[in-house]
């Protein structure tokens, strides 16, 4: 099995995103801005109670969805910005002995994605995407979520929400 470790984003927002990937037949992970990699994570759940008491020392926090953006022709994702999700995510990094270039680390969350998009159809669902997923939002994170994948090529599906320290 592979993990990831990340954050659930506002439900209005997921159900937009849920409802745009829909309309374009992309079936993948539920929308979630992604803070450690299953690269990152061992292939079982051993560093569950160790992101516990992680968990327990941080404080909720507030992150702000920013623009719609694309890479590579392939992905449309929305860009996050946060201090605070910089640090925890180090945090995360040390306390569980993962390695990792933490410089690299940009977040968001992927709105769309298809290996072989042409350039009309990517322009025309970031601006729908841009319709309905405004920037410029900021929201309170209250807990961390551990997303477990039991076959590969199958979404990540909730595995543990681990609530922040009130």
């Amino acid at each position: 099995m592979q993990y990831l470790i990340g954050l659930e984003i506002p439900k209005n927002y997921k159900s937009n995103v849920l409802a745009l990937r829909e309309s374009y037949n992309f079936k993948s992970t539920e929308p979630h801005i992604n803070i450690i990699s299953p690269k990152m994570l061992p292939d079982d759940d051993s560093f569950v109670s160790s992101l516990i008491k992680v968990c327990n020392n941080i404080k909720p926090f507030t992150v702000n969805i920013l623009n719609i953006q694309t890479f590579d022709n392939k992905i449309i994702y929305q860009k996050i910005e946060s201090n605070s999700l910089l640090k925890i995510r180090n945090l995360i990094i040390d306390n569980l002995y993962l390695t990792n270039n933490k410089s690299l680390y940009k977040p968001n969350f992927i709105i769309y994605q298809k290996k072989f998009l042409n350039q009309h159809k990517l322009l025309k669902i970031k601006k729908i995407a841009q319709y309905y997923l405004p920037a410029n939002n900021s929201y309170l994170i209250n807990s961390i979520v551990v997303y477990e994948q039991k076959h590969k090529n199958k979404p990540f599906k909730p595995y543990i929400q681990i609530n922040l320290n009130k």
